[in-house]
């Protein structure tokens, strides 16, 4: 991104960072199977990205192999997302890890993912 002045923004400091073409939709772990089947009823290709899925989850929801370890998690999340665009999931829903130490950077790249870019293309 390059300003009116010329100079380029930082990595990681627009509001919008990688976004995949699928909606990204940040919910608590116990509004996942609630969300899910609103979203397949309207015919909607639903994925989730959670360490552990709710036992009641729809089969239909598409699981991404989403690791327990927040270390992990962090390597690994944009690959999770470049997933979601893999299987052309309409709508991720993504349960983002307590936001202490690093799980407050996943959280704050997954709300970012769910923020559309401001600018077509990017």
């Amino acid at each position: 991104l390059v300003r009116t002045d010329g100079t380029r923004a930082a990595p990681g400091t627009r509001p919008s960072h990688y976004t995949p073409a699928a909606t990204v939709v940040v919910v608590a772990r116990d509004e996942v199977t609630g969300r899910a089947a609103e979203l397949l009823a309207r015919g909607a290709r639903v994925g989730l990205l959670a360490p552990t899925p709710p036992p009641d989850l729809p089969s239909a929801v598409q699981v991404l192999d989403t690791p327990a370890d927040v270390d992990e998690l962090a390597r690994g999340l944009y690959g999770l997302l470049r997933d979601a665009d893999a299987r052309q999931l309409d709508v991720l829903l993504a349960v983002a890890p307590p936001s202490e130490g690093l799980g407050a950077a996943v959280a704050d790249r997954l709300a970012r993912a769910a923020t559309p870019s401001a600018v077509e293309g990017q």
